[in-house]
């Protein structure tokens, strides 16, 4: 059975939603996969358990939690631009984040939300990671020894990186014999 982890799962079934995608592409064989899919934003829980179960997924669990480099406690800033939106496309723990893609204050709602370590959401093994998270992706995965578990493949959004933080993620990663296998103008993949 394989198990995928999502960091910054969003609402699901979204059109830019790798690992929805990857799990539409393969039904039915999916159906029995492990998804755990963590998403700090608290509007969009029940929507991404409501998207999976009406599509027949039946073994995922959603965590609405945040993820960092360690155990704290961080603010959500969340896109409420479209009254009644019932989950928000934007959110980010970086409100200068927000403001780049066009929110304002008015349209900026805080939640305070509690965050692990990556190794807190991960069992052994995974085959597949996947984060997106706004521009915190490289310190959640920094803050990862990848010594102590078993991960086949790494996506993380590096739109929103500047080229020094992705490089040096990338070097953080290679150390454990990890290999960039595809790159996107938005996501870097990895395997080892």
């Amino acid at each position: 059975m394989k198990t995928i982890v999502q960091i910054g799962s969003n609402k699901g079934n979204t059109d830019n939603d790798p690992v929805w995608k990857f799990c539409q592409e393969n039904t039915p064989d999916s159906y029995g996969w492990e998804l755990i899919l963590v998403e700090p934003n608290p509007k969009a829980i029940a929507i991404i358990d409501k998207n999976y179960r009406e599509a027949g997924f039946n073994n995922f669990t959603v965590l609405n939690y945040g993820a960092s480099d360690k155990e704290e406690d961080l603010i959500l800033y969340v896109d409420n631009d479209i009254p009644g939106n019932e989950a928000s496309q934007h959110s980010s723990v970086y409100k200068s984040h927000m403001y780049k893609m066009g929110h304002t204050d008015q349209a900026i709602v805080e939640y305070k939300i509690k965050c692990y370590p990556l190794c807190y959401f991960l069992p052994n093994p995974v085959e597949y990671l996947q984060i997106d998270t706004e521009g915190h992706d490289d310190k959640i995965l920094l803050g990862c020894d990848f010594n102590y578990f078993d991960v086949d493949k790494i996506q993380y959004e590096h739109l929103h990186l500047s080229e020094d933080r992705n490089s040096r993620l990338l070097s953080y990663l290679y150390q454990f014999n990890y290999k960039i296998t595809n790159k996107t103008n938005e996501d870097t993949t990895l395997e080892r």
